[in-house]
């Protein structure tokens, strides 16, 4: 068995995991919202840099690439807060 951070299994490795792909995320969005001509707010920024939810990023991104407005691509008649979503059962 080898040892450092590639073989690390189990929720560290998963913690490890999902910390990248927010940042990695957070990231593109941010650079695709540069290239396009919106004037990013502070709030904005705000609310990409404190998103923990990769699927809230993941559906940014892919409006942001179209959207003619932050509003069309945060979508809020959606819901999408970039707050994790509860996980188990909904009632």
């Amino acid at each position: 068995m080898g040892t450092g951070l590639f073989s690390l299994n189990g929720f560290v490795a998963e913690g490890l995991r999902d910390q990248g792909e927010l940042r990695k995320g957070i990231a593109n969005l941010l650079v695709v919202l540069q290239a396009r001509p919106f004037t990013l707010t502070d709030a904005a920024r705000e609310r990409i840099t404190t998103c923990r939810d990769n699927d809230a990023l993941d559906r940014w991104f892919r409006r942001a690439l179209t959207a003619t407005t932050l509003d069309e691509v945060f979508g809020e008649e959606q819901g999408d807060s970039g707050e994790p979503k509860p996980e188990g059962p909904s009632t």
